[in-house]
């Protein structure tokens, strides 16, 4: 086995124990053994309620989110080929804030997922506009 083989299968590991944990730790004391019983046993219990309808999702969410952060994080470093990019040095970030202060500015704001559009479309047309002035410039 190599060595990126053997490493992915280590954070997979790790994941899976830190997911195990998440699910058992909150104001709820609810054991680990107890939370992976509550479970299996449906929706009979307070535990499964709290299992299924609170800690369960937020875990889904939580690595859904990181994951999606790790693979835009890795195509902007792709793209801009270099490890050390991150979004704040082309002016990503910037122009998602600008995007999302219009949506607020013009009173889209009522409408549920205006704000959040705008932010991701500021961030594409600054990615946009970037890439097609790196493209016309010479290189020297």
């Amino acid at each position: 086995m190599t060595g990126y083989a053997r490493l992915l299968w280590v954070l997979l590991v790790l994941v899976l124990v830190l997911s195990g944990v998440s699910l058992s730790l909150g104001p709820a004391k609810i054991g680990f053994a107890e939370a992976f019983h509550a479970l299996g046993a449906g929706e009979g219990s307070m535990e499964a309620a709290i299992l299924w309808q609170i800690r369960l999702p937020r875990l889904l969410l939580g690595l859904l989110v990181g994951g999606s952060l790790g693979l835009s994080g890795a195509a902007l470093q792709g793209l801009l080929r270099n490890p050390l990019a991150e979004p704040g040095i082309i002016g990503v970030s910037a122009s998602a804030g600008f995007g999302a202060v219009l949506a607020l500015y013009f009173s889209a704001a009522g409408m549920t997922l205006s704000v959040p559009f705008s932010a991701m479309a500021g961030a594409g047309v600054a990615t946009a506009l970037l890439i097609l002035l790196a493209s016309a410039m010479p290189v020297c």
